[in-house]
């Protein structure tokens, strides 16, 4: 059976019956469903922007007699497919008519019982297999739909979305600055009706309207100090996590929440952004906010995007010191389109830099960009 998440209008198709332990597809099945929650569906009529085939022998997909076949020990290419290793992982790329239409994503099984037995050394209490499928997202899922989302005009970019009323905001931050926070103090405020879009990566089309990504929100254990809601939100939990979460209370942990559970009837989709916002910290004891460029934001939000899709890039770069091979862009053309297609679709969006305290409490920021109606 084939699963789908809505994305930006289309459907991205995740195909599973090319695993051939019954046990891995199970539990793959299992990680899917933690990892993207209540967007993971059985059914979609949308059309369809990308198809993930997972897979436990994902050399018997490359083939071997296509033209123009080149290998490394790295990578191997031909005219239409280009398959790649590191960093752990192997996955494939293949192309229809020159547009990236497949990939082919290698998922293992270390046993059932080192496959669990991850889970009990893991801060964050996952499973081998459950950390292949978030593996997956960072390093086989954001590069190759950025490759999609620019050749329809859009982008990715690192930012939470909400929308209140019809008005579709995009928040951005340096790391640390609290931009997932800030989607938790409006989640348990009355203060403003927000309605969820997307937590930590937006995608944004051609004419400026944001997406749900099809993600569950990342909550962290230090989050909980501020929002001791999360405790109720938070039931599927071990023993053991709740003793890490809310007794030791340990910091750096993390677990995936569906955003249905945090923003109950509030998500949203397809809101056209009127405001865009960074957050970032300074040395002072006070909130601050001027207007920034547009053209500085795509610097910032394009170098960012980057280094969040680093790992992704860096696998895939190998089938670019091949001869001879086109079919992907090469990381500079890929930074400089980013950055281009980000000023292109935002250049009458107003765009605010705020500044925060350090480690200040994320509810404050909220109500900062309330009352100074930087949102509203």
């Amino acid at each position: 059976m084939d699963y789908r998440i809505n994305y930006a209008g289309m459907d991205v198709v995740f195909k599973i019956n090319d695993i051939q332990n019954s046990y891995l597809r199970e539990c793959v099945l299992g990680a899917l469903k933690c990892f993207y929650g209540h967007f993971l569906q059985n059914v979609g009529e949308q059309p369809v922007a990308m198809t993930y085939r997972l897979t436990d022998h994902i050399d018997d997909h490359f083939d071997k007699n296509a033209n123009n076949v080149s290998m490394t020990e790295a990578a191997k290419i031909n005219d239409y497919q280009c398959f790649f290793a590191g960093h752990g992982n192997r996955f494939g790329y293949e192309f229809t008519n020159g547009l990236l239409s497949t990939i082919y994503y290698s998922v293992y099984t270390p046993g059932r019982v080192n496959n669990n037995k991850q889970r009990i050394v893991s801060r964050d209490f996952a499973s081998n297999i459950e950390k292949q499928v978030a593996a997956m997202y960072t390093r086989g899922f954001l590069h190759p739909m950025q490759l999609v989302n620019l050749q329809n005009g859009g982008t990715f970019l690192h930012a939470c979305g909400f929308s209140i009323g019809e008005n579709g905001y995009i928040v951005a931050a340096t790391p640390g600055a609290g931009k997932s926070s800030l989607l938790l103090s409006m989640a348990f405020s009355n203060k403003v009706d927000v309605h969820f879009i997307s937590d930590d990566f937006s995608c944004v089309d051609a004419k400026g309207y944001a997406h749900q990504i099809g993600r569950s929100m990342a909550i962290k254990s230090h989050q909980i100090q501020y929002f001791p809601e999360l405790k109720d939100k938070l039931q599927d939990m071990s023993f053991w996590q709740r003793m890490q979460w809310f007794t030791l209370k340990k910091r750096g942990l993390h677990r995936y929440a569906a955003p249905e559970d945090i923003y109950p009837n509030h998500i949203a989709t397809n809101k056209k952004v009127s405001g865009i916002v960074y957050l970032t910290n300074h040395g002072k004891n006070t909130f601050e906010h001027t207007p920034m460029s547009v053209s500085d934001f795509a610097d910032l939000n394009a170098n960012m995007l980057f280094s969040e899709l680093f790992l992704g890039i860096q696998i895939a770069n190998n089938a670019l010191i091949i001869p001879g091979y086109k079919n992907l862009k090469s990381v500079d053309a890929f930074i400089s389109q980013t950055r281009i297609t980000i000023e292109k679709i935002f250049k009458d969006v107003p765009c605010t830099l705020v500044k925060l305290p350090f480690r200040s409490d994320p509810r404050l920021a909220f109500e900062y960009l309330v009352n100074q109606k930087i949102i509203e």
